[in-house]
């Protein structure tokens, strides 16, 4: 049998076994279960700032193909508007000018029996 001491012994042991348990392993576990949960937080985090960045440099992409896109039809629009070599402008209107058997001839330029408009060297 064993002597009194040794229970004691062997209940302090278990005692201070319990204590070390709770108050080192146990916050040892807590803390370690908290890094992880931050490490996937940020990892989330991370996914969903890479996806953000890569949505607004798309969308960036994207407005920028726009904007090209307008300035090509503004530009085609304006060369239109330019009258052509044979072409002038008399009067507010556009005027015709060729030349036949030596003579120079002007003939008004119309769209839809409607004299088209000028100013300068460019269609109104």
């Amino acid at each position: 049998m064993a002597s009194p001491e040794s229970k004691i012994a062997g209940a302090i042991t278990g005692l201070a076994s319990a204590v070390l348990f709770a108050f080192v392993v146990v916050p040892e576990i807590k803390e370690w279960r908290m890094r992880r949960a931050l490490e996937d937080y940020q990892q989330r985090v991370q996914v969903e700032m890479d996806k953000a960045s890569l949505q607004a440099a798309r969308l960036g992409h994207e407005r920028i193909e726009a904007e090209a896109r307008a300035q090509r039809r503004q530009a085609i629009v304006e060369a239109s508007r330019v009258l052509a070599r044979n072409e002038r402008c008399m009067g507010g209107t556009v005027v015709r000018v060729a030349e036949r058997e030596g003579v120079p001839t002007y003939e008004q330029v119309s769209q839809n029996g409607i004299p088209v408009r000028c100013l300068g060297s460019k269609r109104l």
